[in-house]
Parts: structure tokens; C-alpha cells; sequence
């Protein structure tokens, strides 16, 4: 009968892919029959020589109890039409095993476990077709499609660890650069519902619920990528609202808050994917702020380092102190190039500097433009004097003639 030529096949799908312990014992020997005289005679039939095949390696974390025995199936006898509790068993069968079928395929299975999940779809496919018109067939399809199901569960016992060992890695992963990035600092409360989630994660997988276990994991991987982008904005903040540039660029500043506090509504409530699209939208918004900050302090603080080096010119000071003048002026050209380059936050500071620099050389410049004026004035009243001297000395030199 066709489910007997079946037998072999499924012998082989088991000891191949599900053999993890040692081999079943030999069969218990028995004593040959007592021959007569005239079976004596006969020679012996010659034996056919046994060919012995090593046994492959077991396959980690597979159910040893399923290579035991496979199916005996007895011949097919045509016991009429299949009665529903039958046929009800055939379709739980067929459920059961694509089930385990997407179970595997879900979890990655085909890729991480390639050439079981081959040979176990080869079986599948084999077995698509079975004849199920009478309860005879019916019932050697149930049992087939049970062994069938029964490979899929082990590979799912081999695929799942590999799967959710990946995953494991790659939310370690993202948490270290969410951490890294400032995380602590900004939201530990945040972190801390992130790391809940993770721990939900480890109880569903433990009891089991491997899906909802995966949507868990899946759900603190967007939350850790969330609280990457919280921190990121933090810092950027930070500097916007500690160097005053909210002024430079009010409105996307408040637009960049009202994204931020719809992120955090969102990751409050587990959310994910809105907190992660609010998020970095507030981040693009802060980056404006603090870019538009830079280059309207940095243009700013050229205006006031260009008026101070005006200022210094007409004190003269590139004459009355040569040498700092030039390496104030040096300064003042570097942030002038770093402007023309974008460089807006060395630019200011190479401004500030420059402008630092024209003020003390102004004051010096001054200094020694009084003390220049005061010679000068000095020397005058010197000469003013001599002169009435002279004329004095004349007029007494005229009357004593």
C-alpha cells in the first residue's frame, strides 16, 4: 500500500534530522528454530553482506524521544467514509504542522538551520498529497502529518535560541549606544522603562509565547533607538539654551518642544514608532535652532570685531603698536575664512578673540597717543617759553647798548 512504501521515508527524515542521543538498543535475540534432519541438509542460504553506516552527528537541542520508533503503519484497509471526529483529527493535524512550519519559517529557521529545514520541506512536499478518501488513509495521514509536524517543532527548538540570541545582541547593542550617547543623564526614567521591556521580553520567551516574545523585543529595540535620539536632542539643547540662541530662531525652537513633548507622550505610552518620527523631528528642529544660533552669533560677533579694529586704526594703533596690531589682524582674517568655509562656531570664537585683541590694543594705542599729545604740548610750552626768553634777553642786550 502507498502508506506503507512511506515507512522508509519517514525512518530517514527522523534518524537524519532529529538523532541527538545514542542509538536504539539491537533487537532482544531470540534462539533459531529446531530443524529436521532434511533441513540439515540443505545448505545454509549465504548471508547478504551488512553494510555498515556511521551514525551523523545529533542535532543541538533536539528532542531525542522522536527517533525512538518511527510509525508502524498497518495496511490500508478501506473502512469506509472518514466519520467527522476523523476527519476533525486530520484538520488539527494539518494546522498543526503548518503551524510549526511557519514557526520555524518566522524565526528564521531556512537561514540559520539550512540544510534540516531543506530535507524537513522536502518531506512536506512529499507528504502535500497523501489520499484521504477513506478513515483507513484518513488516519495514516493524521499520524504522517503529526511526524511531519513533530520535525517542525524540533527545528523550531534549534532556530529559536539562534534567533532571539541575535536579537539579544543587537539590543545590547542599542541600548550601549543609547547609554553612550547620554541616555542617564537625559531620561534614566526612560531607560529604565526601555530595560522593563526587555525583561517582559525574557518572560514570554520562557513560557513559550515566542510571538508576543518577539513583538516585546522588537518594541525595546525602537524604544532604545528612541532614547538614542532623546539624548542627542538633550545635548543639542543644551547648548542652544545655554549659549542664548533661542532669539537667533524662536519659532522652530518651539516647534522643535511641542515634537519633543509629542515623543515623549508617545514613548509613555509604547509608542514606538511615532516617539522615534517625533523624536527626530525635534532633532532636526534643535539642529536648525543651534545652526542658525552659530551663524547669526558668529555674524554678530564679526560686526563687533570689525568695529573695534576701526577703532583701533583711528587710534593709529597699527603705527603706535605695530606688532600687536598684526597679530590681532591675523586672528580677525583666520575668522573671517572660517565664516567663508561655514565654520560659524570657530568663526565667533576666532571673532570674540580678535575683538578681545583690537580692545587692548586700542587702550594701548590711546595710551601712547596721550602720552605722544602730552610731549607734544610739553614741547610747545618748552618752546613758547624759549621764545619769551629770547625776547627778553634781546631787549636787555638793546638797552644796555
Amino acid at each position: 500500500m502507498q502508506c506503507k512504501k512511506l515507512i522508509p521515508v519517514l525512518w530517514g527524515m527522523a534518524f537524519f534530522l532529529f538523532l541527538s542521543c545514542a542509538s536504539s538498543p539491537p533487537p532482544d535475540e531470540t534462539p533459531p528454530p529446531s530443524v529436521s534432519s532434511a533441513d540439515e541438509a540443505q545448505p545454509a542460504p549465504a548471508e547478504e553482506p551488512v553494510e555498515v553506516v556511521s551514525e551523523p552527528e545529533p542535532v543541538p537541542l533536539l528532542s531525542s524521544t522522536l527517533v525512538e520508533t518511527p510509525p508502524v503503519l498497518e495496511p490500508v484497509v478501506d473502512l469506509g467514509e472518514p466519520d467527522e471526529a476523523s476527519l476533525d483529527a486530520l484538520n488539527a493535524a494539518i494546522v498543526r504542522m503548518q503551524t510549526s512550519r511557519k514557526l520555524v519559517i518566522d524565526f528564521e529557521g531556512p537561514e540559520s538551520i539550512p540544510q534540516a529545514w531543506e530535507y524537513a520541506e522536502s518531506q512536506y512536499a512529499a507528504f502535500a498529497e497523501l489520499p484521504q478518501t477513506t478513515l483507513g488513509e484518513v488516519k495514516d495521514a493524521v499520524l504522517l502529518y503529526n511526524t511531519v509536524a513533530d520535525a517542525y517543532d524540533a527545528l523550531a527548538r534549534t532556530c529559536l535560541p539562534l534567533y532571539y540570541k541575535d536579537r539579544e545582541n543587537e539590543i545590547i547593542s542599542a541600548r550601549t549606544v543609547a547609554i553612550n550617547t547620554g541616555i542617564k543623564e537625559a531620561s534614566p526614567a526612560h531607560l529604565l522603562g526601555a530595560d522593563r521591556i526587555v525583561a517582559e521580553a525574557v518572560a514570554q520567551y520562557e513560557t513559550a509565547d515566542y510571538y508576543p516574545a518577539a513583538i516585546s523585543v522588537f518594541l525595546a529595540l525602537d524604544m532604545y533607538k528612541v532614547l538614542k535620539t532623546e539624548a542627542d536632542v538633550y545635548k543639542i539643547r543644551q547648548e542652544i539654551v545655554k549659549r542664548g540662541f533661542v532669539v537667533y530662531d524662536p519659532n522652530n525652537f518651539e516647534k522643535a518642544e511641542a515634537d519633543m513633548a509629542a515623543a515623549v507622550k508617545n514613548y509613555e505610552s509604547r509608542r514606538a514608532g511615532q516617539a522615534l518620527d517625533n523624536a527626530q523631528e525635534a532633532l532636526g528642529g534643535y539642529t536648525t535652532v543651534l545652526w542658525t544660533g552659530w551663524v547669526s552669533f558668529a555674524a554678530d560677533k564679526g560686526v563687533g570685531a570689525s568695529t573695534e579694529r576701526q577703532t583701533a586704526l583711528e587710534l593709529r594703533a597699527d603705527v603706535a603698536v605695530r606688532n600687536e596690531y598684526d597679530a590681532a589682524n591675523a586672528v580677525y582674517k583666520r575668522a573671517d575664512l572660517a565664516l567663508q568655509s561655514e565654520k560659524y562656531d570657530e568663526a565667533a570664537r576666532l571673532y570674540v578673540q580678535s575683538e578681545t585683541m583690537f580692545l587692548e590694543i586700542s587702550k594701548a594705542a590711546e595710551v601712547k597717543l596721550l602720552v605722544a599729545k602730552q610731549a607734544v604740548k610739553t614741547a610747545e610750552q618748552k618752546m613758547l617759553e624759549s621764545g619769551e626768553n629770547a625776547k627778553k634777553a634781546e631787549l636787555v642786550f638793546e638797552g644796555g647798548v
